[in-house]
């Protein structure tokens, strides 16, 4: 391939019924100030009209095809991936939207920065019944990264871009089994064989509506938390640490802040010995993420304990609660 005429960027959109918005998604990637760019459509067999919204858009830059029978967003997914012939793969979805200079700020970041594998970005959430949006930052440095992905996914799916010679040198797509966090473990593989950053600049809205998953229509074997506790068993073994499947699901309906977890007597102790057991191996194996980590078990007690109205019963938990509080208060009155 002819380097100088090498495409940069290869934008990937699965969708499955996005007649809605996807007009938008498209519109705020065709309008970017960077413009080498090919945008790859995957439509997952949806029966509304988006193929007639996508063939309204008449550029040259859009790769559009079309799943025979609904395969699953993975699968949309990995089709997007092995089409794309640019240097590095942008992601969005296709409810979402880029802000005009998307693509040029992380382009030249990863331009500047050969080390970094994966990049994202910090995201404007927002509510498409009400209006109502709210600034959305994620870990920005790779030691944070690392120290965050223990608890939960570091990056924002749809505004994060990589390198796609990362992806071919280690035979990398969006793994298998992982519905509803097939981002999450796809990251976990990313940072075993690279490193990644966030910008702390908002480069998406990320849009909130009744129907925003990628897809409706996968048929979800597991639950979503089975399959995060998976993910949690495979970072966690890719950093030396091993709990039992007993642990490993306290640890996971714990840390994660979207999963409920009852704050009785008996659950505090199990999960205290549990974030114990994780914190004396994380130490031996892993002690430059020590203090991250720690501050994210701050935040995540804080959370949990505020959120359920209990009171920490551990010595452990209480400390991290008055950590996590201090914290918060800070972020509040700007400390």
């Amino acid at each position: 391939m002819n380097l100088e005429n090498e495409i940069k960027i290869s934008v990937i959109i699965p969708v499955y019924n996005g007649e809605r918005f996807i007009g938008e998604a498209i519109e705020s990637i065709l309008n970017q100030t960077f413009t080498d760019f090919e945008l790859i459509i995957v439509n997952n067999c949806s029966t509304d009209s988006t193929a007639a919204v996508v063939a309204r858009y008449n550029d040259p830059r859009i790769i559009y095809v079309e799943n025979e029978k609904n395969m699953g967003v993975i699968f949309s997914l990995n089709r997007g991936l092995s089409m794309s012939s640019g240097k590095y793969i942008a992601r969005i979805d296709a409810d979402d939207i880029a802000l005009p200079r998307r693509l040029q700020i992380q382009y030249d970041y990863m331009e500047k920065h050969p080390e970094i594998g994966v990049l994202g970005s910090s995201v404007e959430s927002f509510d498409n019944n009400t209006g109502k949006s709210q600034r959305v930052d994620f870990a920005l440095t790779d030691k944070a990264i690392r120290a965050f992905t223990f608890f939960q996914s570091p990056f924002n799916q749809p505004s994060v871009i990589f390198r796609k010679s990362v992806l071919d040198e280690n035979g990398l797509k969006y793994p298998e089994g992982y519905y509803l966090a097939e981002d999450y473990s796809f990251w976990v593989d990313l940072l075993k064989v690279t490193k990644g950053a966030n910008l702390s600049e908002i480069l998406l809205r990320y849009r909130k509506h009744e129907k925003s998953e990628t897809t409706v229509a996968d048929k979800v074997v597991n639950s979503r938390a089975e399959v995060v506790i998976r993910v949690h068993h495979k970072y966690l073994e890719n950093n030396n640490i091993r709990l039992d499947s007993a642990q490993l699901e306290t640890f996971t309906l714990f840390t994660d802040r979207s999963f409920r977890y009852e704050l009785n007597s008996e659950n505090q102790r199990a999960a205290d010995l549990v974030i114990n057991i994780f914190l004396e191996q994380l130490k031996a194996n892993h002690p430059e993420l020590l203090d991250e980590t720690l501050k994210n078990l701050s935040a995540i007690c804080f959370y949990k304990f505020l959120k359920y109205r209990k009171i920490p019963q551990t010595k452990l938990f209480l400390n991290l609660f008055l950590k996590g509080g201090a914290y918060y208060a800070g972020k509040l009155f700007g400390k």
